[in-house]
């Protein structure tokens, strides 16, 4: 599904893809639709990555005693000294 919408650009930026669709023999629409895709991917690719930095510089944080917790939580949750009870199992 394709929706129309307006843009209010300067002059000189409308001119500049009129002559870019031009030269690439492409639609004014197809060209500004590529870039705008091509623009928000690589933003998207940059947010991405901050969030993965960050991640990894929170990789050493938190207790060591607990590797597995996705196959052991019910053990320490709720085991004998389970986490719940105020302890570490």
């Amino acid at each position: 599904m394709m929706l129309r919408t307006s843009l209010y650009l300067p002059t000189t930026l409308h001119q500049r893809l009129l002559v870019a669709s031009k030269q690439e023999k492409k639609s004014l629409s197809e060209l500004v639709k590529e870039l705008l895709d091509k623009a928000l991917a690589a933003s998207e690719e940059k947010k991405l990555q901050r969030m993965y930095e960050g991640l990894k510089a929170l990789g050493g944080f938190g207790p060591k005693g607990i590797r597995d917790a996705s196959t052991t939580i019910d053990k320490v949750l709720y085991g004998e000294n389970g986490a719940w009870r105020g302890q570490r199992g």
